[in-house]
């Protein structure tokens, strides 16, 4: 068995650990997951990624962060139509979408840091439109994803959570709250 120490980022607070490839870098970690490699090994081995720093992940951050996010961009985002949106639409989930939209980059990215992953070291990372679907609807760490009962991921026809069913679901977990009311329905029996 290979046991690996765990680290914490001094700038995010998420777990991490040193790569295995013993390059000195640093490797994302979770709590059910760990990457075996940093983003500079995984670019180099895989192939998907270009990349020689993580200097060159800052200057793009901040190329994106620093532009100027008044409220007539950030309404011109909103009205923006593209096929993430549609998608939004698709799976009852446009409310939410239109709120990610609007936040700056830095809270898309704690949000989805929140969920095990860095929107920053994503290819479509400044498009605030794929950011917000990858968040709410990505196939493995989406909102929606988190969302889904077993019987809905394991079924090919049942429909993936839209937003009501994510609120209700949530609000019924954390709060331990009969939205539903089926202890009614039991006791009148």
């Amino acid at each position: 068995t290979l046991r690996r120490h765990y680290y914490q980022c001094i700038h995010c607070g998420n777990r991490t650990l040193k790569c295995m490839a013993r390059c000195g870098n640093m490797a994302r970690a979770g709590t059910l997951w760990n990457d075996n490699l940093c983003s500079k090994c995984f670019g180099t081995f895989d192939r998907k990624l270009d990349i020689s720093t993580w200097e060159y992940f800052q200057e793009r951050r901040d190329v994106i962060v620093k532009q100027q996010r008044d409220p007539g961009r950030v309404k011109a985002e909103l009205r923006r139509q593209s096929k993430y949106r549609d998608q939004a639409k698709e799976q009852g989930v446009e409310r939410p979408f239109l709120l990610l939209v609007s936040m700056p980059p830095f809270t898309r990215n704690a949000i989805a840091a929140s969920l095990g992953f860095a929107l920053f070291l994503e290819p479509y990372f400044g498009d605030p439109h794929a950011e917000s679907i990858h968040i709410l609807c990505d196939s493995r760490v989406g909102i929606q994803a988190r969302a889904n009962q077993s019987w809905e991921t394991l079924n090919p026809l049942a429909h993936n959570a839209n937003w009501c069913d994510i609120l209700v679901r949530v609000m019924e977990c954390v709060f331990d709250m009969d939205l539903e009311h089926k202890s009614y329905e039991i006791s009148q029996k």
